[in-house]
């Protein structure tokens, strides 16, 4: 409570997704830390990547057929996670870091293994990220947002299980999605949670009951205002949806990119930093 005995302030914070287009990881780091309200861990993204960087984070040399499924039912590493013993040692407040889910490294293996029953192949990697989670959050501070970037759960009925995880772990579980549709089933599902979420894909169009409960829950959206699919940025349309998602609902607020903003150029990046700046400034 404020001194005057009404509601806290809010604070609008601003962050990233996680890929950015920088060559060097200590480059990326000071990046994150000098431009950023919530530093996130940088993802150096490369166009024409066979495999998607995320995907070779958690799951950086996988076997095929039976072999996979035993390698998933092992103890997971952090050696994907380039430079994460760095951005752990600067982490001293609040810090967020994202990784693929289960259902998306699920759909990646299987179009690699087709012979695989899907579900002992999702069951899989559902315990797989499970156990790479907890051992991140052992790492990071208490209180940091450890996002699964994860779509495909967006859209899946994995509520209870993931709010189970939630509540077991001192970091604040979230999941991120930047699919178009109707955010109000996603927010419902994943109630309480940090919900990363590309407002410039997906409607919240009579979603202010779902918000509403949503931080009733304890719960944070992290709204992609900017449109990072472009190649250039709509700075205009950005702060209009900015100032949309400040009106839908108090507490705290993030704003961030959309998705891709690796494959676009340090310039664009450093375009697209000072336009979070501006958009945090209409609060």
């Amino acid at each position: 409570m404020s001194a005057g005995g009404g509601a806290p302030p809010r604070r609008v914070l601003t962050t990233g997704i996680g890929s950015l287009p920088f060559h060097h990881f200590g480059e990326a780091l000071d990046h994150v830390w000098a431009r950023y309200d919530v530093p996130f861990y940088p993802q150096l993204a490369r166009a024409g990547d066979a495999v998607p960087l995320m995907l070779r984070e958690v799951l950086p040399r996988p076997e095929r057929g039976e072999k996979l499924l035993a390698q998933l039912a092992g103890e997971p590493g952090l050696d994907g996670f380039a430079g994460f013993g760095a951005f752990c040692a600067r982490a001293r407040g609040l810090v967020k870091m994202q990784l693929a889910g289960p259902l998306t490294l699920a759909a990646w293996l299987a179009a690699e293994n087709p012979a695989l029953a899907a579900d002992r192949l999702r069951a899989a990697c559902w315990a797989w990220i499970e156990r790479l989670t907890a051992k991140l959050a052992a790492q990071l501070p208490a209180g940091a947002w450890l996002v699964w970037d994860d779509a495909l759960l967006g859209r899946a009925a994995d509520g209870e299980r993931f709010a189970a995880l939630r509540r077991s772990l001192p970091v604040r579980l979230g999941l991120h999605s930047c699919l178009d549709g109707d955010a109000r089933p996603l927010l419902e599902r994943y109630r309480g949670a940090v919900l990363a979420l590309d407002a410039s894909v997906l409607s919240f169009a009579g979603a202010a009951d779902a918000l509403a409960a949503h931080a009733a829950a304890g719960g944070l959206v992290v709204f992609g205002v900017f449109d990072t699919r472009a190649r250039a940025l709509d700075v205009g349309a950005g702060l209009a949806r900015a100032r949309q998602a400040l009106g839908w609902g108090g507490g705290d607020v993030g704003f961030s990119g959309g998705c891709g903003t690796g494959l676009h150029t340090v310039a664009f990046e450093l375009q697209l930093a000072t336009a979070l700046a501006k958009a945090r400034a209409l609060a």
